[in-house]
């Protein structure tokens, strides 16, 4: 099974670390392109995406 199928929701609310890439904290992991690739279908019909992180701002990885 390579294709997540769901009914589109109004608001999809997805965490950075460990669903839209691998966890591989303080740096950014591998991305999880099947998600992505859903998220981003979502969105071009319509569904608003939030982009959830505990990042801080200034960590050395996100520069």
């Amino acid at each position: 099974m390579n294709q997540l199928t769901f009914t589109t929701p109004e608001t999809i609310a997805v965490d950075f670390d460990g669903t839209l890439c691998t966890n591989a904290f303080p740096d950014i992991g591998e991305p999880k392109q099947l998600v992505i690739d859903y998220v981003k279908r979502q969105a071009a019909i319509g569904a608003k995406i939030i982009l959830h992180t505990s990042r801080k701002r200034n960590a050395p990885s996100a520069r």
